[in-house]
């Protein structure tokens, strides 16, 4: 785990993103996560249902989650004053972009470091769902948008990106094993 404050927040992203995949690869929709990265630099990811969800169904992991509710419930959360301690958060939510008027399947990470200056950093990872003709498939994460952050420092907390997701080890091999150059024919046009 990296030392600086930015680099555990891309290190919290990653290893996120390496859920998230673990948790959607075989069709399961992704619940919306909030994680956040102390100063001891232990994580936690919360998943965000939107409603109260007893003991036997999270065990069970068959929860119905309002997606409404937790995309509100966790963006007021990551936009709210950090949690005492805190070096990093990110929310990740599964969403729909329209491209070239077609609709592409991505995790959204949105990424905070809280230091000073605090920065930000939005991406995306596009993915083809694994119920469509050729199965579940991941791209690379593209940057949306990064705020507070120089060039050469980015690529640091990229590096921290990936060595998050190689942390998650399950995440790790099922991105490896599922990784698209292109995302067949999205691009071709």
């Amino acid at each position: 785990m990296p030392a600086m404050t930015r680099n555990a927040a891309f290190w919290l992203a990653g290893t996120a993103a390496a859920h998230c995949v673990a948790e959607i690869h075989q069709g399961a929709r992704l619940t919306p996560l909030l994680g956040h990265v102390d100063r001891w630099n232990e994580i936690s990811l919360v998943r965000i249902t939107g409603r109260r969800v007893s003991f036997t169904e999270l065990l069970s992991d068959r929860y119905a989650v309002d997606q409404v509710q937790a995309l509100r419930l966790g963006r007021q959360q990551l936009d709210a004053e950090p949690p005492s301690g805190a070096r990093g958060a990110v929310f990740a939510t599964d969403n729909v972009l329209d491209v070239d008027e077609r609709s592409m399947r991505v995790i959204l990470l949105e990424i905070r470091a809280y230091c000073e200056p605090a920065s930000a950093c939005t991406m995306v990872i596009p993915y083809r769902h694994a119920g469509e003709t050729l199965g579940f498939g991941v791209h690379r994460p593209t940057v949306i948008e990064v705020s507070n952050v120089g060039a050469e420092a980015f690529e640091y907390m990229m590096g921290s990106f990936f060595a998050g997701m190689e942390s998650h080890r399950t995440g790790w091999a099922i991105w490896t094993a599922s990784a698209e150059r292109e995302l067949d024919a999205f691009y071709a046009a």
